[in-house]
C-alpha cells in the first residue's frame, strides 16, 4: 500500500453492521466467541476455552497521576507498566536539572534506573524514594547490562484530539506484531500480546492463569502549570515509555513548541545498550560513547525504532496546535 492507495475491509464493515443490528454483546459470545475457539480453542490445539471468556470482565481505574515540575500528567493505571515507568523517570529527573549541556546523560541515566527496576528481585518502580537515591550512583557507573527482556517490532499507533473547550482524548491502539489470523470471516485480526516479550520481562509462561497482561501503552494527558492541555502517546513497544518520556521533557524543560519536541533527537537505552538517533556533530560518538554502555548504536536520522509520538495541545491562549511523529508517518489537523 502506498500514498493515495485505499485499502478497504468489507468483512469488518459487515461485522460492524451485524453488531449493531443484533447487539454488540450478542454478536460478542454468540458469533464471535464460537469462530475464535475455532481456531484457538482446544479442538485446534489451543489454550483459549469458553470459560475464559466468560470469566473475563473489563475494569475501571483511576488514572496514576503525579506531577512533573509543576505539570499534572495523567497516565493508564497498573496492571499497564508504561506510565509507571514514566513516573519513575520523571521522578529521577526531578532531582536535577535537564537541559542541553546534560540530557544526554541525564536521559541515558533514568532509562538505565527503569532497567534496574524491571530486574528481578528489584525494589518496586513504584519506590520512588529509593531509585531516587540511585541516581547519583548511576551517573558514576557505567552504564552496563541488566536482566530484561527484548523489545520486538510492534504495530502500534497513537491519536491525540483536543478541542477548543479543552475536551482532550488519547488512544493507543496495537495488535503488538500481529499474528497473521484473521477470525472467521469477521474481518477482526487477532493480536498476539502473549508472544511480546516486553510485557513478559519474567520470562514465558510465569503469568499465573488469570493474570491480567500488563501493556507499555500510555496514552498520556498533562495540565501545564501555565494553563496548557496536552495529550500525547506512542507506538514502539519497550521504547514508548522512553519516547514520551524525552517529549515531556523536551516540552517542560526545554520550553519547546510541539513539533520542535517531537523531532528532537531521541534516546533509548536497554540490556546495556545504547542507541541514539540524529547526532551528526563531530564530538558525537565520542561523548555518547563515554556514557558507558557496552554497545552504542547511532542512527544518523530519525527512525521508527524511537517510537512516533503524536501530541495535541490547547495552548494556555485557547490556540489549538500540535505534532504528527515524522518517524511513524504522524499527521496533524486542526479545523
Amino acid at each position: 500500500i502506498g500514498p493515495g492507495d485505499v485499502f478497504a475491509n468489507p468483512a469488518l464493515a459487515a461485522t460492524l453492521e451485524r453488531m449493531a443490528e443484533v447487539g454488540w454483546r450478542n454478536y460478542y459470545q454468540e458469533e464471535l466467541w464460537p469462530q475464535m475457539l475455532a481456531l484457538f480453542g482446544p479442538s485446534a490445539g489451543g489454550l483459549l476455552t469458553r470459560a475464559d471468556l466468560e470469566a473475563f470482565e473489563v475494569t475501571y481505574t483511576p488514572a496514576l497521576q503525579f506531577d512533573y515540575r509543576g505539570a499534572r500528567l495523567s497516565t493508564p493505571p497498573p496492571p499497564a507498566a508504561g506510565g509507571v515507568f514514566i513516573r519513575l523517570m520523571l521522578s529521577v529527573l526531578e532531582t536535577v536539572k535537564v537541559g542541553p549541556e546534560n540530557w544526554d546523560r541525564a536521559m541515558a541515566c533514568a532509562m538505565k534506573i527503569v532497567d534496574m527496576a524491571r530486574s528481578p528481585g528489584a525494589p518496586p518502580p513504584s519506590d520512588l524514594t529509593h531509585w531516587r537515591g540511585q541516581y547519583g550512583e548511576v551517573l558514576d557507573a557505567p552504564l552496563g547490562r541488566t536482566p530484561s527482556a527484548p523489545g520486538g517490532h510492534s504495530s502500534t499507533t497513537h491519536i491525540s484530539v483536543i478541542d477548543a473547550d479543552g475536551n482532550a482524548a488519547g488512544v493507543t491502539v496495537s495488535h503488538g506484531e500481529g499474528n497473521a489470523v484473521f477470525i472467521g470471516d469477521t474481518g477482526i485480526h487477532m493480536n498476539n500480546f502473549m508472544g511480546e516479550a516486553d510485557l513478559h520481562p519474567q520470562g514465558w509462561f510465569q503469568a499465573a492463569p488469570g493474570t491480567r497482561l500488563t501493556t507499555m501503552m500510555t496514552p498520556t494527558v498533562m495540565e501545564g502549570a501555565d494553563g496548557s492541555l496536552t495529550v500525547l502517546g506512542s507506538g514502539g513497544a519497550n521504547r514508548i515509555r522512553t519516547a514520551i518520556t524525552q517529549v515531556v521533557c523536551e516540552l517542560i524543560d526545554c520550553q519547546r513548541e510541539p513539533v520542535a519536541a517531537v523531532e528532537a533527537p531521541r534516546l533509548h537505552f536497554e540490556h546495556g545498550v545504547l542507541n541514539a538517533e540524529g547526532f551528526d556533530h563531530p564530538d558525537g560518538r565520542g561523548w555518547l560513547a563515554n556514557l558507558g554502555a557496552e554497545r552504542l548504536v547511532i542512527f544518523p536520522d530519525r527512525n521508527m525504532f524511537f517510537g512516533g509520538v503524536h501530541v495535541a495541545r490547547k495552548m494556555a491562549d485557547g490556540a489549538l496546535v500540535g505534532a504528527g511523529d515524522p518517524r511513524r508517518s504522524g499527521t496533524v489537523e486542526i479545523r
